[in-house]
């Protein structure tokens, strides 16, 4: 019996581990029977992103909302990852747990690549196949709650699903759960004014999720394991590795030198740096100095066999590794064996550029929220260290949060899914979708012109 394995999968977990998640789990199952959505905030390392699937898989209980009841045997539930290789790694730890390989009770889902069946009743999936499958199928028939992991990293697609799934629960499925889920969520107690507006993220997703009446927040303090963080205390500033790549590559390679040297000898180093390019170049300049450790890249682009490989070691021999990778292993990933992190403190985001109208990645610095999330995957299995190649001033120079990708991106593609949803044009998005931060007026409006030029739509 499912529901039997998924307990004692739980229970496993429960007697293995210190998952500060477990914690709350009756909470979370309380809120769920009274409240139509949840805003989640764990530390990295909680477990949040493997047990909150489950408990929802065991509990299949009567789920409440706005004079609805939805009588559920076993759940079905889809969880959004904000990126492939994070689909595919939180969908195989889950199927493992439960003794199974993706595409039995747990599957995935993406561009390319889906591992499903009959009986799949938790499926990982991108924020992009989430949108595709609203646009097709706007009720979401047969799925009982969307959970959006890693929602801090907000990108256009994460917003847009969100706001889309918040409309259909509104008008087609009251039922329906939404739960969003961050290890940096919600920000200190006192965040209560943007720049750009009246109310810290965690305010503006409460109100995008029907208030205080509709959602509940929870916390879950403490991460699984400590790390202990030392700061760059000399050296060249942050300043300077944005502007001179040669300085980042031979900075990175020297701070990862260190960490084989001080890290615990039976654990691997995790190395952040923004994207393909820079990561290419460390490899290669560790393997000219002759490090002592089996050099390996991580980034999206990999074929799927070398980011296996990355992300599990071979269980029967123990090599040290430096696993060198660009913001995929941010979130949502448990690197097994790694107890070290060495941090960039950059990463790549989309722009869209305003003389061309074009979007283009640059690199930019990290946030406060994104060098947190870095250093926890030093925590995920044992204590750890994390070495940042910045000094404390820079870090508290950081914005809180990374900005909204919706505020600065090309919204081509956004107003196209829109228009495929129902919306009559800009002035409705903005005024009638419950997004978390309404897309900016000349960036709508100039994305429903490029539209009309193409001739993809009518005025």
């Amino acid at each position: 019996d499912l529901k039997d394995r998924v307990a004692a999968a739980l229970d496993q977990l429960h007697t293995s581990s210190m998952l500060p998640i477990l914690g709350v789990l009756p909470e979370i199952r309380s809120a769920l029977k009274s409240r139509s959505n949840l805003l989640l905030e764990a530390s990295p390392g909680a477990g949040k992103t493997t047990v909150v699937p489950l408990a929802l898989l065991e509990e299949g209980s009567s789920w409440q909302s706005s004079g609805c009841t939805a009588s559920i045997a076993i759940p079905s539930i889809v969880v959004v990852e904000p990126r492939r290789v994070a689909a595919r790694s939180a969908a195989q730890r889950m199927a493992s747990s439960l003794g199974e390989s993706p595409g039995a009770t747990v599957g995935y889902a993406f561009r390319g690549e889906v591992k499903s069946s009959d009986r799949t009743k938790v499926l990982v999936m991108t924020d992009g196949v989430l949108l595709n499958r609203l646009r097709d199928d706007p009720e979401l028939n047969g799925v009982d709650a969307v959970i959006f992991d890693e929602f801090h990293e907000r990108g256009v697609d994460s917003d847009t699903a969100l706001a889309l799934c918040r409309e259909a629960q509104r008008f087609l499925r009251p039922e329906l759960r939404l739960i969003v889920m961050s290890a940096t969520l919600l920000g200190d107690e006192d965040d209560t004014q943007d720049a750009g507006g009246p109310a810290s993220m965690g305010a503006k997703l409460v109100h995008a999720l029907g208030g205080d009446q509709e959602c509940q927040i929870i916390r879950s303090d403490g991460r699984q394991y400590p790390v202990e963080v030392r700061w760059a205390v000399a050296g060249r500033p942050l300043s300077a590795l944005l502007a001179r790549q040669e300085w980042l590559v031979n900075s990175m390679c020297d701070a990862i030198g260190e960490a084989l040297d001080i890290a615990p000898s039976d654990g691997d180093v995790l190395a952040f740096l923004p994207g393909a390019r820079e990561i290419r170049k460390v490899v290669q300049e560790l393997y000219e100095r002759g490090t002592q450790a089996e050099v390996l890249p991580l980034y999206g682009s990999l074929p799927k066999s070398e980011q296996d490989y990355a992300i599990y070691p071979p269980a029967n021999q123990f090599v040290r590794r430096v696993i060198v990778s660009s913001p995929i292993a941010e979130a949502s990933l448990t690197l097994p064996r790694v107890t070290c992190v060495v941090d960039s403190g950059l990463r790549r985001e989309p722009r869209c550029d305003v003389d061309t109208g074009m979007p283009r990645l640059v690199t930019v610095r990290c946030s406060k929220d994104s060098a947190v999330q870095r250093a926890g995957r030093a925590g995920r299995v044992q204590s750890g260290l994390c070495l940042h190649l910045y000094s404390k001033s820079d870090f508290e120079a950081f914005a809180q949060h990374s900005p909204p990708e919706i505020l600065s991106t090309d919204l081509t593609p956004t107003a196209l899914r829109l228009l495929e949803w129902g919306c009559s044009g800009p002035a409705e998005i903005r005024t009638n979708v419950p997004f978390v931060d309404a897309p900016p007026e000349d960036a709508l409006s100039n994305a429903f012109q490029v539209l009309v030029d193409l001739e993809a739509v009518v005025q």
